[in-house]
Parts: structure tokens; C-alpha cells; sequence
């Protein structure tokens, strides 16, 4: 949050509207901050950080990554890394699927219907 209210110095009107919806509406639209662009145009980012650099793998959910796909033009993933050293941050626009490759780790099972 304090991160994207420095990047809209300037535009205190934008600076005002940002909002962690992952807190306000919940963790399920797929994204954890509204923010903007300077031209008033939506950011939707996602946060992922972990402790050590920036090929420690990360966990994203399925609804996380439709959302990188069905909203590309406004998604955007935060990395920050490195957090028991020097903290940085990389930034992803669009579908994650042009930066990362996924592997599966857990699947949701229902009893199937008997006849």
C-alpha cells in the first residue's frame, strides 16, 4: 500500500482510492490491491513474498492465475523477495503464464455419485 501511494505522488485524488480488498472484500477476486495508474486506469496487484531470492518457488491460486488471464491488461504481480536480506521487488504485468511455468500441488476431491 505504501509502496503504490509513492508511486501516485501527485495524484492525491488516486493516492486516496487504493485499497487492499484481500482486508475490505475478501481473498477471493484474485488479486490483493486496487490501485491506478496515473491516468486514473486500474492496477490489480497481487502480492507474493517470500524470505529468500527471487527463484524461491511461491504459491498461487488457481483463481489467482484465471485472473492474470482474464484481466491481463490490468493485473499485476508484486514478488517481493529476499526479505531476510535486502527486500526487492519485481514487478509482472499480464498473464503470469508468460513468466512462470506452474506445477499442481493439491486437488479438491467430492464423493462421486452412486447409482
Amino acid at each position: 500500500m505504501k509502496y503504490e501511494r509513492n508511486q501516485l505522488k501527485g495524484y492525491k485524488k488516486l493516492q486516496h482510492k487504493i485499497e487492499q480488498v484481500s482486508v475490505t472484500k475478501g481473498d477471493g477476486l484474485g488479486f490483493d490491491v486496487l490501485s491506478f495508474n496515473t491516468d486514473g486506469s486500474e492496477k490489480h496487484i497481487e502480492v507474493k513474498t517470500t524470505t529468500d531470492k527471487k527463484n524461491t518457488p511461491f504459491h498461487i491460486s488457481q483463481n489467482e492465475l484465471l485472473y492474470s488471464k482474464e484481466e491481463s491488461s490490468s493485473y499485476w504481480l508484486y514478488r517481493v523477495y529476499d526479505l531476510n536480506g535486502d527486500p526487492k521487488i519485481k514487478k509482472y504485468h499480464g498473464n503470469l503464464e508468460n513468466y512462470f511455468s506452474f506445477t499442481p500441488t493439491s486437488y479438491i476431491s467430492s464423493e462421486k455419485e452412486t447409482r
